[in-house]
C-alpha cells in the first residue's frame, strides 16, 4: 500500500504521556499541520496522529524542513488589577 500525506483518525484523545514521546504523535510545525487539523476538525475527529503519513517520513529524513516554532512573548504585569465593582442596579 503506497503512503499518503494526512493524519491518521485515533478513536480517543491522546494520553499526557503519549502527547511527549519521541518522535511526537503529533508534528505541529508540519508545513501541512494546518490542513490535517482542519480535515480532522470537519470529520468531528476526538483525535488523530501525523504517524505513518508520508510527510512525517519525509521530515524525519530531512527532506521536508518543518516550520520555524512561533516566537514567544513574556508579559510582565506591573500593576495589581484593581477591583471595580459592576454599576448599581436601577
Amino acid at each position: 500500500m503506497e503512503k499518503e500525506i494526512g493524519p491518521r483518525r485515533l478513536p480517543f484523545t491522546l494520553t499526557e504521556e503519549e502527547a511527549f514521546q519521541v518522535p511526537p504523535p503529533r508534528r505541529t510545525l508540519c508545513p501541512k499541520y494546518e490542513d490535517c487539523l482542519d480535515y480532522a476538525a470537519d470529520r468531528l475527529w476526538t483525535s488523530f496522529t501525523c504517524r505513518g503519513c508520508l510527510q512525517e517520513e519525509l521530515i524525519l529524513a530531512g527532506i521536508v524542513k518543518e516550520l520555524a516554532p512561533p516566537k514567544v512573548r513574556s508579559t510582565i504585569l506591573l500593576d495589581t488589577p484593581r477591583y471595580v465593582p459592576p454599576p448599581p442596579l436601577i
